[in-house]
């Protein structure tokens, strides 16, 4: 394993290098502001990467909500709503993966250290996706954009193995569709 030295080198070059290659322009446009597309709800897990995995070409196209286990905790819910509300995101999404370490610790018994995060998990990746988005959809704001038809709120499955992407359930204005 690299040194904490080796590590941050490597980040700190990787930044030059990007800003050496993304255009002023764009950057004096994200300093005025964002108006990203989605909100994304997705796990800490190193693998996971929102804007890789869809695509995005820019930064500021995903406001990204980053937690182990992708879990609708008191503070990512508020950041939720923080991009309902003042970004006007049109789409919210829950993001799990397979083989995720908080579903599988949450699956073994759990961690006295990791207690009040590992309540919150269910010990199904897909269970705990859907999990998530019902924790999502009972905040007020969130249902209040929902039923105005100003707001999808939709839970994956991303696959880390066959790199597919699987919609496991999607809320809309008096519609909740669940996929098998």
């Amino acid at each position: 394993m690299a040194s904490a030295e080796t590590v941050l080198s490597g980040l700190l070059k990787g930044a030059e290098d990007f800003r050496a290659r993304e255009p002023q322009e764009a950057r004096a446009t994200l300093a005025k502001g964002q108006s990203p597309g989605a909100a994304i709800l997705y796990c800490s897990d190193s693998r996971e990467t929102a804007e890789k995995l869809f695509g995005c070409d820019r930064r500021g196209e995903v406001f990204g909500i980053r937690l182990a286990g992708n879990v609708a905790s008191r503070e990512a819910i508020q950041s939720a709503v923080y991009a309902v509300e003042h970004l006007h995101v049109p789409l919210l999404m829950v993001l799990g993966h397979t083989g995720c370490g908080a579903v599988g610790a949450k699956r073994k018994g759990g961690e006295a250290k990791l207690a009040e995060l590992l309540s919150l998990v269910e010990p199904d990746e897909r269970l705990n996706v859907r999990a998530q988005v019902k924790r999502l959809i009972a905040e007020e704001a969130v249902a209040e954009r929902v039923e105005a038809g100003k707001l999808v709120v939709v839970g994956a499955l991303h696959d880390l193995e066959s790199g597919a992407i699987t919609e496991l359930v999607r809320v809309s204005k008096g519609r909740t569709e669940l996929a098998r």
